[in-house]
Formats: structure tokens, C-alpha cells, sequence
């Protein structure tokens, strides 16, 4: 059965966030709060849970006119083909990343159970990073992400939806161990320039580094990407060629783009890492 979510009056609820930005809450600290992405609610007409509902009354201390309805929360909505374009790319890369894609059937207690998700985990301090992350996959799935705080200093960005899943498989994304599997860029993103700047622009803002290193009174500002999967970094230094932009060997795992050019690095690519390390 579809459980219970809350509908928020949309002038309510933007009434309630903008009381709670002037007294120093960000929206992405809202989300955190409440435990969903507060976005979603108020520019994609989204609903929430109980609990969620219950804590941001809790924090705005105001009457929030809503209803109740029914909402599928377990992952059956089919969803439409993926349009391959941009922002697909782009979450593709992120994904690639610092994601992962579960689709596991199992028995369990004499019963068939399924696990259908995907996920982004990132550092709980990367706000724009995690807004950009979320605003992705609910654009590209037509799907509500849920935030939750993991153990540590992450944050973890998941929809559930065996749909979902499967439109990725059909993509090129595979479900599972991506070190296990060596995954790799799917040919659809390496034939198009723009969608290699997308893709790189995601595997950057997730398992890249970019950092000033400061040598002999000498500051020089480096751009790593590093993963576990050679097929990976082989990929990345080819999105990178396909760019022209140069790349050389970064150690075990890692690539690092040529000193000479990381400046048409950041302004071909413009990772949020860019302007946010």
C-alpha cells in the first residue's frame, strides 16, 4: 500500500524557508535538518514524509497548511528514456565517481527481497556539490532524491526505483563493486566533446583534487583525479585529450592534469571544486 506523505502549500512552505534563511539557515542545511532536500519541495512541487514535515515545523516554529496523500515510496514508477544529453553525462561522471548502483534479489525468511537504489556519497561540507548532485538525478529520473547523513562527515543522495536502475544499465552504467567490475565511461559520452567536459566536470567534482601545492616559497595549484579502476583513468585521460587539455601519470590510481594547463582545465571544465577548495 502507498504510504502517507505531506504536500506542503507552496506559498506556506516558501514562506516558512525564507523566515528560516533570515534567521542564517541555507537551504542546504534545511535539507539536513529535516533529512530531504528542501528544494525539491518547493521548486519541483515534491512531498515529504511525516517526519520530515514534523521537523521543519519543529524548526520554523509556523503554521504550514498542507495534506496528506499517497506517494509510492518503494521504487515501482516507471520513468522515462533517458535523454542523452549534458546534464546525463555529467551525472554520469559523478556517479562513476563517487556513486553506486545496487540491484541485488535475494531470498530471505522463505521470501524473494529486492534492493533496487542509486547513490552519490559526498563530503557533508560540499553543499554546492551535493545541491548540484541532487538537482541531477531528480532532473534526469523525474524522481525525488532523499539526503541522509551517513556515520562520519558524509551525506548520501539516493533514489530508489528499479526503473531508474535499469535506464542507467541501458546507458552503460553497471549495478555493483565498480573496482570489482573496473567500470568505465560509457562510448556515448567519449564520441561527443561536450559530454566529455560534462563527465569530466562530475568525476572531478567527486574523486578529484584540486589543491595548491606550496614548494619553495612557490605556490602551484594541481588537479588530481583518482580511482581504483584503471579502465577509469584510462577514460578520463582520453575525455581530457578529447579536450585538449594534457594529462601525466599522478601516481598509483591517480592522474594529474599538465601544470601548463590547468587553467584551460578550470575554465573549459569548470568543476565546482574549482571555485569552492
Amino acid at each position: 500500500m502507498a504510504a502517507s506523505r505531506v504536500k506542503c502549500d507552496n506559498s506556506d512552505l516558501k514562506a516558512a524557508v525564507e523566515d528560516l534563511r533570515n534567521s542564517g539557515y541555507t537551504n542546504a542545511k534545511i535539507s539536513d535538518e529535516i533529512g530531504t532536500r528542501i528544494d525539491s519541495c518547493l521548486y519541483r512541487d515534491h512531498k515529504m514524509s511525516l517526519e520530515s514535515f514534523e521537523k521543519l515545523l519543529e524548526i520554523a516554529d509556523r503554521e504550514i497548511n498542507h495534506e496528506l496523500v499517497s506517494d509510492d515510496r518503494y521504487g515501482s514508477k516507471e520513468i522515462a528514456n533517458f535523454t542523452k544529453n549534458g546534464d546525463l553525462a555529467e551525472l554520469c561522471g559523478l556517479i562513476l565517481g563517487d556513486g553506486h548502483i545496487q540491484y541485488r534479489s535475494r531470498r530471505n525468511n522463505s521470501r524473494n527481497t529486492s534492493t533496487y537504489f542509486v547513490s552519490i556519497t559526498l563530503n557533508k561540507d560540499e553543499e554546492e556539490i551535493i545541491e548540484n548532485s541532487g538537482n541531477l538525478l531528480e532532473e534526469v529520473t523525474g524522481l525525488e532524491a532523499k539526503t541522509y547523513k551517513k556515520q562520519g562527515n558524509c551525506v548520501r543522495i539516493v533514489i530508489h526505483s528499479k526503473d531508474a536502475v535499469e535506464k542507467f544499465q541501458e546507458i552503460g552504467l553497471e549495478p555493483g563493486h565498480k573496482t570489482e567490475k573496473q567500470v568505465s565511461i560509457p562510448n556515448w559520452i567519449k564520441k561527443s566533446e561536450k559530454f566529455c567536459r560534462r563527465c569530466v566536470k562530475g568525476l572531478i567534482d567527486t574523486d578529484g583534487s584540486i589543491y595548491n601545492d606550496k614548494r619553495k616559497n612557490r605556490c602551484y595549484k594541481r588537479i588530481i583525479f583518482k580511482n581504483y579502476s584503471e579502465p577509469l583513468l584510462e577514460d578520463f585521460r582520453e575525455m581530457c585529450l578529447t579536450l585538449n587539455i594534457k594529462t601525466v601519470d599522478g601516481g598509483p590510481h591517480q592522474v594529474q592534469v599538465s601544470m601548463k594547463d590547468i587553467d584551460k582545465f578550470i575554465k573549459t571544465v569548470n568543476p565546482i571544486k574549482a571555485h569552492t577548495s
